[in-house]
């Protein structure tokens, strides 16, 4: 791979990440579909426009492989994909010249958030997230049904989305 991929690859890996994670279900598919993304950039790099931008390129690389993933495994999103995706879209926009470190912020939206969850909430989003454990596990744990789990999840990230959005509004962020 050449150098300049690598910065590349190192400047938005987690980007990618992020944005993928924030509408699948399963942290490996999100990791996966990371790497998947690259290598399809890589070999398309010949394709890629100079004055485009190049996280927007990937992302979008990223989001095709995520559609075309969950339309052979016949999986349905917890919410309509579309819909969800282009919310993701815009939290990742950023007007053109914007140098705030919008990760930073929205970590810090994000951490703040977290403490306004519920006990049981915090535990499954911090299980599932942060761990990695899978949904019948944290069941098992919590002496929940999987749908429950699955229920608090979904609640739980509609609840984030929105603080988070509140937070960085209200201190001026990006959005």
């Amino acid at each position: 791979m050449d150098k300049s991929f690598s910065i590349l690859v190192r400047d938005y890996h987690e980007m990618v990440f992020c944005y993928l994670l924030s509408f699948l279900e399963d942290r490996h598919e999100a990791e996966d579909l990371t790497q998947d993304a690259f290598v399809v950039a890589y070999r398309k790099l010949d394709t890629f426009e100079q004055d485009r931008d190049f996280g927007a390129w990937v992302r979008g690389i990223a989001r095709n492989l995520a559609r075309s993933r969950r339309r052979k495994s016949g999986r349905l999103a917890f919410m309509e994909l579309d819909q969800l995706e282009q919310q993701v879209e815009r939290s990742f926009a950023r007007p053109a010249g914007t140098r705030r470190n919008i990760w930073q912020d929205r970590l810090a939206a994000l951490s703040q958030c977290l403490t306004k969850l519920d006990g049981v909430a915090r535990k499954v989003v911090e299980l599932f997230y942060a761990q990695g454990t899978a949904a019948g596990e944290i069941a098992r744990q919590l002496g929940m049904s999987l749908e429950a789990v699955w229920q608090r999840l979904s609640r739980a990230r509609r609840g984030l989305k929105t603080c988070i959005d509140g937070e960085l509004a209200r201190e001026g962020g990006l959005q």
